[in-house]
């Protein structure tokens, strides 16, 4: 796991999960990050439900700090976030499905 974690803004994280990105291991968004309020998280719904993840595919958040993170709706399935910080986040009606935060 990163000792120093990488800031990474909103409109980063975004363009690099549209890009194929999936290993974000170690980043920290800012406090509140509110990815559904992005203008581009619509598309980014559409890209992720779109998207074939599976055990061997998928977004990587060890280690990660995403306190208060908001994305409502969001579709991770086999999402890996040990150890990540998801406290105060609100991830209503996420799908999550088979992830890993522990």
């Amino acid at each position: 796991m990163p000792e120093q974690l990488k800031n990474m803004s909103v409109d980063e994280f975004v363009t690099k999960l549209m890009s194929g990105e999936r290993y974000f291991a170690g980043i920290r968004l800012p406090e509140g990050a509110n990815l559904a309020g992005h203008g581009g998280y619509g598309a980014l719904l559409e890209y992720l439900n779109a998207a074939n993840f599976s055990e061997q595919d998928h977004v990587v958040l060890d280690g990660s700090e995403l306190n208060g993170l908001k994305a409502q709706k969001v579709y991770l399935p086999f999402l890996r976030g040990k150890e990540a910080n998801l406290g105060g986040a609100y991830l209503s009606a996420a799908d999550l499905w088979r992830g890993d935060l522990g």
